[in-house]
């Protein structure tokens, strides 16, 4: 070093470097450097991180890019990076909470349990200090769904008024409505329904309606049919069936006699029926 008349020694790493200087490693390094002479002493030292830059960060949800789940059950996040050293990962569920996890790399699983109905953005950043890198999934939250049926009529004629199905749904739902998928199979080749949005409100059966679904139909064949219903979200489903009995009206009916008026104790008797409609009866 020119005009320096005295002794200076480097350290890296606390191993003094002689002809050289070594091959860095990944992580964190430090450089001292000591000089003295006659009169004076010194010494400063700076420190430096090598790292892996991050590439390619995943994150799943029990293995899946979106799930649906209910309450209270655990859920493991799987964070995956590709590259990367001395990484710090933090975790956003959606439900108001941030977990980190520090000086780790490679596959990380973690275990988080969502108390309430919703939809969330999971969502990871991994990060060090040269390198950042994010991904998210879709984690949806539902309430198993409970459900009746009841029908206006189990037995109909032809010309009546359409069959209504009226179905009650309760998914222990919260304040908030819900949207199901609440098709019916009417058993004649016609199937009605689709997604509907359930009110809010509970109610049972027995109560004044609040959570309901109606679909009706009218037959044009007599038979008997067997209505199916289905009710679903994305964590349940239900089947329901009732019997409908299509029959047609007794539009005529007589009964009579046949041969002579008065008979002889122990005579046979002829009696004849005409009706010209039945309804259809088990």
């Amino acid at each position: 070093m020119d005009g320096f008349d005295g002794e200076l020694t480097v350290t890296y790493d606390g191993t003094e470097c002689g002809g050289g200087w070594p091959v860095a490693g990944l992580g964190y390094h430090d450089v001292e450097m000591n000089a003295s002479n006659e009169v004076s002493a010194v010494s400063v030292n700076e420190g430096y991180y090598v790292e892996e830059t991050i590439t390619v960060v995943t994150l799943t949800a029990n293995g899946k890019a979106g799930l649906y789940v209910t309450p209270n059950v655990a859920v493991i996040f799987t964070v995956g990076i590709e590259k990367g050293s001395n990484v710090t990962i933090e975790l956003a569920t959606g439900e108001n909470n941030i977990t980190t996890y520090s000086d780790t790399s490679g596959t990380v699983d973690i275990s988080f349990t969502y108390t309430d109905k919703g939809s969330y953005t999971p969502t990871v950043t991994v990060f060090n200090n040269v390198s950042s890198g994010n991904a998210s999934c879709m984690v949806g939250v539902q309430w198993p769904i409970t459900s009746s049926m009841t029908l206006n009529a189990t037995n109909v004629t032809l010309d009546d008024s359409a069959v209504t199905v009226t179905v009650f749904v309760d998914a222990v739902d919260e304040p908030e409505p819900c949207d199901l998928n609440i098709t019916v199979d009417f058993d004649d080749g016609t199937v009605t329904g689709g997604v509907t949005q359930i009110a809010a409100e509970q109610t049972t059966p027995t109560a004044v309606p609040a959570k309901t679904h109606t679909e009706s139909h009218t037959y044009n064949a007599y038979g008997y049919y067997t209505v199916s219903v289905f009710v679903r979200n994305e964590v349940s489903n239900i089947t329901l069936t009732i019997l409908v009995k299509v029959g047609v009206d007794i539009e005529g009916h007589s009964i009579g006699i046949v041969g002579p008026e008065c008979l002889d104790p122990g005579s046979s008797v002829d009696v004849q029926f005409n009706i010209t409609g039945i309804f259809i009866v088990d």
